[in-house]
């Protein structure tokens, strides 16, 4: 069965499974859980419906399960909570509520962005696209994901080293990412922040590469310009910094350096060289 959800881009179908079960289905206060999808790194991941607003939501359930035997502190879990939630950013998915079930189990309420088929991260929609981006989807994209990261990193809260199952595409294309500094939180805190940021950074960079060649970074890094005909060094210039050692030292910087990069073809550039010299050379001979 198909229901109608409102959302704030207007209504949509969301695909309804097991309707005739509905009384024997989890609710979390106001959250029906109706559907399971794939599980994220250290949680289940549910599509709910808000019973009173019709709003669909994802429900991350953490601790331990069959699915997630990590365990979550209380504590430590609320402490994350509170941190993450104040995070406000439009490509970074917001924590709309969190809590624990009637049997102590921590949860975690975001905004459902996908369809019918589930939620949709940046890796699939790149195998979607053939293995990689054009020039100018690339750049939008790679300017998405730095500004959070830049956001983020100004508030001290970064998180960590950055995955495309963690990056959510919205049903306009718009890139959200998932549970932004949960998992370093929660999961991961052997590194301090300065060494996470840095490392966040370097896999975001990879992630452009990616992107825009369609090639997974290795060493030794084979530039950008040997794959795409009229690229501008400018691209090259990035990857040898984001990609080295020690890489950009922020999200801000990355992000400054990123759109420095051109997106004009260097034939156009260098045919636009040549009229200018040539005016230049009429000039001084009249």
């Amino acid at each position: 069965m198909k229901v109608a959800l409102a959302t704030e881009a207007g209504e949509k179908l969301v695909e309804d499974l097991l309707v005739l079960d509905v009384p024997s289905r989890v609710r979390l206060g106001p959250f029906l859980l109706t559907r399971k999808l794939a599980s994220a790194a250290l949680a289940e991941r549910w599509v709910a419906l808000h019973e009173r607003a019709m709003t669909s939501h994802v429900v991350y359930r953490f601790g331990s399960s069959a699915n997630s035997p990590f365990v979550v502190e209380r504590e430590d879990f609320l402490a994350t909570m509170e941190r993450a939630a104040t995070l406000n950013h439009s490509h970074i998915l917001k924590i709309e509520h969190y809590d624990f079930d009637e049997s102590g189990r921590p949860y975690c309420v975001v905004p459902f962005t996908g369809d019918r088929d589930g939620l949709l991260n940046l890796g699939q929609l790149l195998r979607h696209k053939g293995g990689m981006l054009s020039l100018e989807e690339a750049k939008r994209a790679a300017e998405q994901v730095l500004s959070a990261i830049a956001y983020a990193h100004n508030l001290g809260c970064p998180h960590g080293p950055l995955g495309m199952d963690e990056i959510l595409v919205d049903r306009h294309g718009s890139l959200k990412l998932e549970l932004y500094a949960v998992s370093r939180m929660l999961g991961h805190p052997e590194n301090d922040a300065s060494e996470q940021q840095r490392r966040e950074v370097q896999t975001s960079m990879a992630i452009v590469y990616q992107l825009l060649t369609g090639l997974r970074y290795e060493e030794p890094l084979i530039r950008p310009g040997r794959v795409i005909a009229g690229l501008h060094k400018s691209w090259d210039d990035l990857f040898e910094t984001g990609l080295g050692e020690p890489g950009f030292a922020s999200g801000a910087h990355a992000l400054a350096a990123l759109r420095a990069c051109r997106t004009e073809p260097v034939t156009r550039l260098l045919s636009l060289d040549r009229m200018r010299s040539a005016m230049q050379r009429a000039m001084w001979a009249g």
